[in-house]
């Protein structure tokens, strides 16, 4: 009989390249209000290298991103939203 060894399942490598491929229509469609917080105009870029440098000496329990990208923030208009980023200190919230 021949034994065949049993690799476990990889759910998480095509999300990955489904975001490197799509992530500004995954962003419009997933998260609306943080797409409409990014200036795609000067591009984006990964930082996987960045963020393995960050958690390879963190302790970690379950992790839940693995993923790192640089966005260009998009100009404030009114004053409504300009005080609501800086709540945020330049940071966008993922999720309204």
């Amino acid at each position: 009989m021949i034994e065949t060894q049993h690799t476990p399942d990889d759910y998480d490598s095509p999300w990955k390249e489904a975001l490197e491929r799509y992530l500004p229509d995954a962003l419009a469609l997933l998260f609306p209000a943080a797409f409409a917080g990014i200036d795609w105009s000067p591009g984006y870029s990964f930082l996987d290298k960045e963020l393995q440098k960050v958690v390879r000496d963190a302790r970690l329990g379950r992790r839940l991103a693995d993923k790192l990208v640089r966005v260009a923030q998009a100009q404030v208009s009114s004053p409504k939203r300009q005080a609501g980023n800086q709540e945020h200190h330049g940071r966008l919230p993922l999720a309204s």
